[in-house]
């Protein structure tokens, strides 16, 4: 099940034999999905962006911001960070993937500001006003685990500092990240909760893997006998309690403001992709807002846009304004499906190479297990054996094959075989081996045959339109005089090319002369 596959229909069905079917969401979709705004440079679109994350920021709404790199991410996280708006980055980099769940954890929160790449917090809900529940099992691991887990691996985890005494980092999650302070009593149960589990398990012996599925377990809602695992169950709830109250408030506020708005930076090699950025928006009945930034200048449009795109970048002469066209609008959904096109037919051709090793394959684990299954293996061995009595050979057979595999060499039958090899095996094979050079020998005069003819015909083209083009009637113009321009150049007189046409003039041009005073009329009997 996948919530972006209706426009690979083409391609399941093609390929892999699955209809597709669309489900109803659960909840009327509550999304606003704003038009594209485009730009003719890039440098224009990113001043954009960051003035539509301002202007979201300033009014409460969290803002997450989509990229097709880690490369441009850093370039928008400068940028905020030149505009004073503090945000966060979830990327590739190893900084920011440890730190994955903790950032969709808040991105729903007031004022919020994300910037995230494709592949990134995918398969977690973005939750308005903050995820209650990941801010509680944060706050109980972060006392829970320096009771438990062994030096070795914490050393493993955070590291040292160069004097190898000092961690680099701490199991103490960015106090920014929870709502509000715990309070007294339930902090207290906590650590208590965590003393006993060190007393249970002992202290500092397990694993970081061991701690964190213990962790787990005590922060779902399992059957459980173990009364530690009780007693952080405990804790736990209290703490998202807490956290809940005033989540919930946030989440009623930033409802009120409109929800999660999502910042698209460039359209995606895929349609998928971009309804997926999209669709981190409205979850579950919420309201929300997309909208995409453009540029005639982004690389889908640059490379696969094509000479419309082209046209479009010389015929917009406006810089720093959003151009809003239905041409413009068609033709970056064309260069989008072209891409899409594209990338499908590599697949395509993979898949069906891939058929032809799997044909290959299934041939011969058949072939293995009819031997390891047989209980006779003599008709096995008249197959692979080259001392086999010539007469029981299939020769018809092998002549059949032969022509399946190489068209080239029909006509060819089991007595061709059966003649030319006197019953030999190594005879046999040289003959077929010999046949097959014979037959690409031909094949290879033929097709330099045709590619010369091709090649001719080409040349006749060229010529005959250059012939057409070169040699057109050009209008004749009066000049001052009263000769015409033509005739001032060098060209053919007006009254030798008349008596040319009618065979009574010369055909050298010099014999023709134009008398004064009678040019025009000449230049009309031309004409008629």
């Amino acid at each position: 099940m996948t919530g972006t596959a209706a426009t690979e229909v083409s391609e399941f069905d093609s390929i892999y034999k699955l209809p597709v079917a669309v489900v109803p969401p659960n909840r009327p979709i509550s999304r606003t999905d704003n038009p594209d705004v485009v730009f003719r440079l890039e440098q224009y679109k990113w001043k954009a962006v960051v003035t539509e994350i301002k202007r979201m920021h300033s009014t409460g709404r969290p803002v997450l911001v989509g990229t097709t790199s880690v490369e441009r991410s850093e370039v928008l996280s400068a940028m905020l960070t030149e505009a004073g708006i503090k945000h966060q980055v979830l990327n590739a980099k190893p900084e920011n993937v440890e730190r994955e769940s903790e950032i969709v954890a808040q991105s729903g929160r007031r004022s919020a500001v994300t910037i995230s790449t494709n592949m990134a917090g995918r398969g977690t809900d973005i939750l308005l006003g903050g995820n209650p529940d990941y801010m509680a099992r944060l706050k109980l691991r972060e006392l829970l685990m320096p009771q438990v887990v062994s030096q070795v691996e914490e050393e493993n985890v955070f590291g040292k500092s160069r004097d190898g005494k000092t961690r680099v980092r701490s199991w103490a999650a960015n106090p920014d990240l929870f709502p509000c302070d715990i309070s007294a009593s339930t902090l207290t149960l906590a650590k208590q909760a965590a003393k006993a589990a060190a007393a249970s398990w002992g202290e500092r012996q397990l694993s970081l893997l061991e701690a964190e599925d213990r962790l787990s377990v005590a922060c779902e809602k399992g059957v459980s006998s173990d009364p530690v695992i009780l007693a952080l169950r405990e804790a736990f709830q209290l703490m998202l309690t807490e956290f809940k109250a005033v989540t919930d408030a946030e989440k009623r506020e930033v409802v009120g403001l409109g929800g999660l708005h999502v910042v698209g930076t460039e359209r995606h090699e895929s349609r998928r992709i971009d309804n997926q950025l999209r669709g981190r928006s409205g979850r579950q009945g919420d309201p929300g807002s997309t909208r995409f930034f453009l540029s005639l200048e982004d690389n889908l449009f640059r490379i696969f846009g094509g000479d419309k795109i082209k046209n479009l970048m010389v015929a917009f002469r406006v810089e720093d304004l959003p151009m809003e066209s239905k041409m413009l609008t068609d033709a970056l959904d064309t260069a989008q499906k072209r891409v899409e096109n594209y990338f499908f037919d590599i697949r395509k051709n993979l898949f069906e190479y891939d058929q032809v090793v799997n044909t290959q394959r299934d041939k011969v684990y058949a072939e293995r297990r009819r031997a390891l299954l047989a209980t006779d293996l003599g008709a096995i061995m008249a197959n692979v054996d080259r001392q086999a009595e010539p007469s029981t050979w299939a020769w018809d057979k092998l002549a059949g094959k032969m022509v399946q595999y190489c068209r080239l060499l029909e006509g060819l039958t089991g007595d061709d075989l059966r003649t030319n090899s006197n019953g030999e095996f190594e005879a046999l094979r040289a003959y077929m081996r010999r046949l097959s050079v014979e037959a690409y020998q031909r094949k290879k005069a033929a097709m330099e045959e045709y590619n010369l003819f091709v090649e001719m015909t080409a040349q006749i083209r060229r010529n005959v339109i250059y012939n057409v083009y070169e040699f057109q009637p050009q209008r004749l113009r009066k000049v001052d005089d009263g000769a015409t321009d033509k005739q001032q150049a060098g060209a053919v007189p007006v009254e030798g090319a008349a008596q040319a046409g009618n065979g009574n003039g010369s055909s050298n041009a010099s014999d023709a002369k134009v008398k004064p005073g009678k040019s025009k009329q000449k230049v009309k009997a031309g004409k008629a």
